[in-house]
């Protein structure tokens, strides 16, 4: 898509007739910035490996390099809150990089998903829910909360510090086993009706709406 900028650099560029081939390399420049920044650091759960996306998008978080376009406006303001506005998050960083990420369970929405995670890092883990919106596909809000400190185990087995759903009235009776084992593909349901409803009235877009 192009920018307001590159359309008046265009007219610009034929009203003149000076510069052209200046102006034309600019306005190929800008083009390509353009499509780089709607392409760069999206964090398309539902589309690519989630393990993959969610390693990215710790590496990002890590890094200071979020891309906000990808989240709601309730998951930019979860992020700020956790972080006091900062965008800095100590726990998160004093874990080191992410070593591995462990599906844990997927709960079906009519449009979207809810996804948790357990992240093995270098010193310890971090147990993740990321609820995702498939159209368009965004993060709608996310939690987490440190495990474990200290060198991971391989397995990545324990009790999780949070278990989905976590919109209020959840059916916790269809959690899969609370020991986690990183080797087994993640447990999947769909979400009850009470937690469609739920859900509904947070973030509409899982809805659809």
């Amino acid at each position: 898509m192009l920018t307001s900028s590159t359309a008046l650099l265009s007219m610009t560029d034929m009203n003149s007739g000076v510069f052209r081939a200046g102006s034309a390399l600019v306005l190929f420049t800008l083009v390509l910035l353009d499509l780089s920044d709607t392409l760069l650091a999206e964090y398309l759960y539902l589309q690519d490996d989630p393990r993959s996306v969610h390693a990215s998008f710790i590496n990002d978080l890590q890094d200071g390099h979020v891309d906000m376009k990808a989240l709601s406006p309730t998951a930019q303001n979860t992020l700020r809150n956790l972080s006091n506005g900062t965008m800095i998050f100590p726990d998160l960083a004093s874990l080191g990089k992410a070593q591995a990420i462990c599906p844990v369970n997927i709960i079906d929405y009519p449009n979207g998903q809810q996804l948790s995670f357990r992240a093995i890092h270098e010193k310890g883990s971090m147990d993740w829910v990321v609820t995702v919106s498939r159209t368009p596909e965004k993060i709608q809000n996310l939690v987490f909360l440190p495990y474990r400190k200290g060198p991971p185990t391989v397995t990545g087995g324990g009790p999780p510090a949070v278990l989905p759903p976590f919109f209020p009235g959840g059916d916790s009776t269809l959690q899969p086993s609370i020991e986690i084992d990183c080797l087994s593909p993640a447990a999947k349901r769909s979400a009850s009706d009470e937690e469609v409803r739920k859900a509904c009235q947070e973030h509409p877009e899982m809805c659809g709406g």
